[in-house]
Formats: structure tokens, C-alpha cells, sequence
């Protein structure tokens, strides 16, 4: 604590008192020895002023969480130079992606945060049973003890109990689910039904 004290004592002066109080002081400790201190940095050079804009702390942030939606399953048969009728083929849709929040130590509030996030949608299936590719999850780095909250109906009380606190390095919380992929027509083939002629839609992503 002494030579924080003293720091902030000597930012008080000038690099000319600061030139000054060493002369002296060195004359006084040996009268013999002569110091030239006109070549010499300042002690406290000054520091350039930012041009941008500051920017400010955010500690609250409402925000919209949307996952991917699932891609659709396809109806297809397989078609080959020498057999006329395949059987069928249709692929599955990807997964929709899910938003997820994750804690990071280095960020240090939450204005980086988007309002909107959605993540991504998954691909449709396609023929010879190909499945379409998963959405890709949305990562939002979050700063330590962030805690998350779910909206509620009730006007007089527009934020329920908080539901989830992240405290610990690289905790993660899904706060949207992404859609499941839709099956194609060569998941209902059967014994009993040889020619399907329906697929299913992707899910909707989670809110």
C-alpha cells in the first residue's frame, strides 16, 4: 500500500519537478557524480485519447432464442439403367441446430449479445438415402454467473424465477432446441406397404 501511495503522489507532478527532485537528491547522495537527464523518456509519457465512442456496460438483456428448424424428408425412388421400379430411397432431413449459452471468463458483460438468435436450419434428405446435414448449434459466450430467465404471461410479473446460473468455465445451457428431421419414404417401408408415397416435415425449431 506505501508505494501505490507514492505512484499516485508523483503523478502529480510534471517530468520537469520529476527531473528537478532526482537532480537533488543525487547531488546530495555524492556531490562528485553529475547525471544528465535531458536525453531521458518521461517517466509518465502520456497516453493517446480514444476516438471512438465508450462503450457501455450491460448487465440485463432481453432476448429472443430461436432454434433451427428440421430439414424435410424426401420422397424418392431409385432409378437405375437396368431396374425400371426400385424400391425407395428418400433420405431423412438434418437436425435444426440449438442456441446454446456458454460461460466464458473473458468477456466481461453482455453487450456483444444479439437481441435475435436463431440457429441454423437443417438440410433436406435427397434420394439413394442420403440425410440431409444438421444445423449447426449457435454458441453465445455469456461472462461468469450469468443467470437466464424465462419471460412470463403475468404483466404484473414480467420475469419468472431465474431457471439456470452459469458459474463455472465453459458451463453450457440449451436455451432453444432445434427441430428433428423429417423422415423420407424409405422409413416406412414395410411388408406391407412396398411403395410408400409419403415423407415427413422437419420440426419446428424451439422457442
Amino acid at each position: 500500500m506505501k508505494s501505490t501511495k507514492i505512484l499516485l503522489k508523483c503523478l502529480k507532478y510534471d517530468s520537469s519537478s520529476i527531473k528537478r527532485f532526482l537532480s537533488v537528491t543525487l547531488s546530495e547522495t555524492n556531490q562528485n557524480e553529475t547525471f544528465d537527464l535531458s536525453h531521458k523518456a518521461p517517466v509518465f509519457p502520456k497516453k493517446a485519447r480514444s476516438t471512438g465512442e465508450p462503450l457501455d456496460f450491460i448487465d440485463y438483456q432481453k432476448v429472443v432464442c430461436c432454434g433451427g428448424n428440421g430439414g424435410n424428408g424426401i420422397i424418392s425412388f431409385l432409378r437405375e439403367k437396368n431396374l425400371e421400379f426400385g424400391g425407395p430411397d428418400g433420405g431423412n432431413g438434418g437436425n435444426g441446430g440449438h442456441v446454446i449459452f456458454r460461460a466464458n471468463s473473458k468477456v466481461g458483460d453482455l453487450s456483444r449479445v444479439d437481441l435475435l438468435m436463431k440457429a441454423e436450419n437443417g438440410q433436406p434428405g435427397q434420394g439413394k438415402c442420403c440425410h440431409g446435414k444438421n444445423g449447426g448449434h449457435l454458441y453465445v459466450d455469456v461472462p461468469l454467473n450469468t443467470l437466464i430467465k424465462r419471460p412470463s404471461d403475468d404483466e404484473l410479473c414480467p420475469v419468472k424465477d431465474a431457471i439456470w446460473e452459469l458459474t463455472r468455465e465453459g458451463e453450457m445451457f440449451i436455451a432453444a432446441r432445434g427441430g428433428a428431421g423429417g423422415h423420407g419414404n424409405a422409413f416406412y417401408l414395410s411388408n406391407m406397404t412396398r411403395k410408400p408415397l409419403k415423407a415427413e416435415e422437419g420440426g419446428r425449431g424451439g422457442l
